[in-house]
């Protein structure tokens, strides 16, 4: 056993600022939370707002909260909206710069001031800053100004800007969820040293054998879900579209979106119903919601999707499928690529293109006993590579790089 006095105190920094239902960057950080050596380790959790689902998600972790909710200035979250361009200095970069000014004042600052006064009440050996560098400046500032060791984590584009070049001088290391974020950063001027790719980990679930012979079945009966928050970039559009052309075809079909649909853009959310409702899908094409447990829900799916349209960092509901032995059809962008073999462990289709997903979707459903050979592939590679323990072995590693 190691003495206490030799315990390593580390406080995660969780600043998601799109949506205030949890996501797959909660979802990592609770399954690298409860895989830590807590001989070794003494974690600590802070988030930026306190609310019902956040709590209920935490439980009994060393949780506090800021309670201060961002100004989100990072690129929209539509299609194309994380491409880097070369861009000179106009009046829109001017307004842009003052929207940093802003949120400097208005959140940085104020978050800093607090940031600091916890880390020196738990007496934190080291911080690490949970989501993006562009959202978790305040985060990595306190660490800095405290003297702290600081492993930030990086789960999407950062865009290029004059405080964030600062700010990418700060960590020791910087973790990336895939080679697409990666490579990102190195084109921003991130040094090469500091950047180390860990995939995402999951917990490993519990197949039920009642789900693993649903591929044996051959009848219409077929159930097709969406696992992402709720905006434009997610693809749900291209969901909603596809499964209105596919239930003309095959009528015992059933898609179900899950997701928040409590905060996301209203308009957005109005058009997806609109289309269902106008093509009288609004028993087959079903809202379910946020959810909290995930596995058996995706068990009793025969295809799960991730249909991003823009790049897609590396998304959590890939490897929540594989791990539970369901086929998943995703987009070939960012991240998806690199864990996903295409026919060999997954489907990789063309961004928003209906008629591609439409196509991988009939396919699958003429050929079940192909879903079970691509299912048991994704869940030996999954199971290898993307459990929550085969991820924390590898964050530890970084901390002892860090720390010692």
């Amino acid at each position: 056993m190691v003495a206490n006095k030799d315990k390593k105190k580390i406080l995660f920094i969780e600043n998601s600022v799109s949506h205030k239902a949890p996501g797959g960057s909660h979802k990592s950080l609770i399954n690298l939370y409860d895989n830590l050596d807590l001989d070794k380790i003494e974690p600590f959790i802070l988030l930026n707002e306190k609310n019902k689902m956040l709590t209920e998600l935490m439980g009994n972790r060393n949780t506090y909260y800021l309670q201060h909710q961002t100004l989100d200035i990072k690129p929209n979250s539509k299609p194309g909206g994380y491409k880097q361009t070369n861009s000179t200095y106009n009046f829109s970069i001017f307004k842009a710069n003052l929207g940093i000014l802003y949120r400097l004042v208005r959140d940085v600052l104020p978050m800093t001031i607090k940031t600091i006064n916890l880390i020196k009440k738990l007496d934190i050996d080291l911080v690490h800053t949970n989501t993006r560098i562009g959202s978790n400046q305040f985060g990595i500032i306190a660490a800095w100004l405290c003297g702290k060791k600081l492993v930030s984590h990086e789960r999407i584009w950062t865009k290029k800007n004059w405080l964030n070049r600062l700010i990418f001088n700060f960590p020791d290391k910087i973790i990336c969820i895939s080679n697409s974020i990666k490579d990102n950063l190195l084109k921003i001027g991130v040094d090469r040293k500091k950047c180390t790719v860990i995939f995402n980990g999951r917990a490993l679930p519990d197949i039920k054998k009642a789900f693993q012979k649903k591929y044996d079945d051959t009848s219409s009966f077929f159930n097709i879900g969406i696992m992402a928050n709720i905006s434009e970039y997610k693809g749900h559009s291209i969901f909603v579209k596809s499964a209105v052309s596919l239930l003309k075809k095959y009528p015992g079909m059933k898609f179900y979106i899950y997701g928040d649909t409590l905060t996301p853009d209203s308009k957005y959310l109005n058009k997806l119903k609109k289309i269902i409702s106008e093509n009288n899908c609004n028993d087959k094409i079903i809202f379910m919601g946020y959810v909290k447990e995930v596995n058996e829900i995706i068990q009793k799916l025969h295809i799960n999707c991730c249909l991003t349209i823009g790049d897609e960092p590396l998304s959590g509901t890939i490897i929540e499928s594989m791990l539970n032995k369901t086929v998943i059809i995703s987009t070939k962008t960012g991240g998806s690529s690199e864990i996903i073999t295409h026919k060999i462990t997954g489907f990789l289709i063309k961004p928003d293109s209906v008629n591609d997903f439409v196509n991988a979707v009939d396919f699958l459903f003429k050929n079940r006993q192909f879903c079970k050979k691509i299912t048991e592939e994704g869940y030996q590679f999954s199971k290898k590579n993307l459990t929550s323990k085969a991820y924390t072995k590898k964050v530890m590693q970084i901390y002892n790089e860090v720390l010692y």
